[in-house]
């Protein structure tokens, strides 16, 4: 467990933090120590904590903000908020640091992830409360039915759950264009020796894409970034502060 605070008056903001950090290799946490504290230098009166994992799409956040304030430069901007909204748009223009093989693989992380939870997790819990509440032998049909209803649950979650994608529809097309062939490779790997019927795979190829566009309100957030921002702007009377999640950059 990590420990991050903001103490905040009407003259300035204090924020402290310990050194624990979480990273994360191919989907998998790695506890290490980072600096979850940064300026953006001299001529801006803001300061960036992060918490939760210390990279993004694995580049260490401390080398990120580093070269995020380089882009700034002298230019103060007139509210905090403007920090939040470039610190974004670095991320989302620097098409170098974040290829597209790069994007896709940080993608079928998470999905792998999230399917493995579904089955190591989810499945393997409803299993446990079947037999107990029913004494009897499960069957693999009992199974394939069973997981064929969480998925379907876990899909109408999903559907229901709030998005800040501008055109949901159009960027699902994109997401499953660009990864539609590795998901299929997913699915036929983990379920290699429990086939699953047409319905529950293409449930399951929908589910990969609404990862990337929905968020139900109890989802399983992991391998994020939080991002705290806080000072001043060059117009601001007050101290403010912005706090960001940040999951990875697809497409």
């Amino acid at each position: 467990m990590t420990t991050e605070v903001a103490i905040m008056n009407r003259q300035a903001v204090a924020l402290a933090a310990d050194s624990a950090a979480t990273a994360y290799s191919g989907g998998r946490p790695i506890y290490t120590h980072a600096n979850k504290i940064l300026s953006l230098g001299a001529k801006h009166a803001v300061g960036v904590m992060i918490y939760s994992s210390a990279t993004f799409m694995g580049i260490p956040w401390e080398t990120l903000i580093k070269m995020f304030r380089e882009t700034l430069g002298n230019q103060q901007q007139h509210q905090l908020e403007d920090y939040g909204k470039l610190l974004v748009e670095f991320l989302e223009n620097n098409k170098e640091l974040f290829p597209e093989e790069l994007q896709i693989k940080y993608a079928m992380s998470r999905i792998d992830d999230y399917f493995e939870s579904l089955i190591i997790e989810t499945l393997s819990h409803r299993l446990d409360f079947s037999f107990f509440e029913n004494q009897s032998e499960i069957n693999e049909e009992d199974i394939k039915k069973l997981f064929s209803d969480i998925v379907e649950e876990e899909l109408e979650k999903y559907a229901n759950g709030e998005t800040y994608v501008n055109k949901p529809k159009e960027y699902g097309q994109l997401i499953e264009q660009k990864l539609g062939a590795h998901v299929d490779q997913i699915i036929a790997e983990l379920f290699e020796i429990f086939p699953l019927d047409d319905k529950t795979k293409e449930n399951l190829k929908q589910l990969a894409t609404y990862l990337f566009i929905y968020h139900p309100e109890d989802s399983q957030e992991y391998d994020y970034t939080g991002v705290v921002i806080s000072g001043f702007g060059d117009k601001d009377i007050f101290p403010r502060v912005q706090p960001l999640k940040i999951f990875g950059l697809l497409f």
